[in-house]
């Protein structure tokens, strides 16, 4: 898929997902799996949209540390990805702090 740099991070990353939902379907059971890989690695618990959270947190640490041009938002884009599947993994499988005690 061409990617739209004329619009925004967010409008390029809903629409990076549209087609990556048509692809692979909804990114949640991804997730679980990966929670639970990283449940396994780190002997703690982690829930999936914990799993989106470190990816997240991979994005940023990317921007940060990259020294990319100002015109350069793939991280951006990618980050706005994430947040999008975030909210998918919460619609499907609700959790709260209180919940991780």
């Amino acid at each position: 898929m061409a990617t739209d740099w004329s619009n925004t991070p967010s409008d390029v990353a809903a629409g990076i997902n549209k087609v990556r939902q048509a692809r692979y379907g909804d990114p949640t059971p991804n997730m679980e799996v990966f929670a639970r890989l990283l449940s396994a690695y780190f002997a703690i618990e982690v829930l999936p949209e914990d799993a989106v959270m470190v990816c997240i947190l991979l994005k940023m640490m990317r921007e940060k540390q990259g020294g990319f041009q100002t015109d350069y938002r793939d991280n951006l884009i990618d980050i706005c990805g994430w947040a999008n599947v975030l909210e998918k993994v919460k619609q499907r499988e609700p959790s709260s702090p209180a919940a991780r005690t």
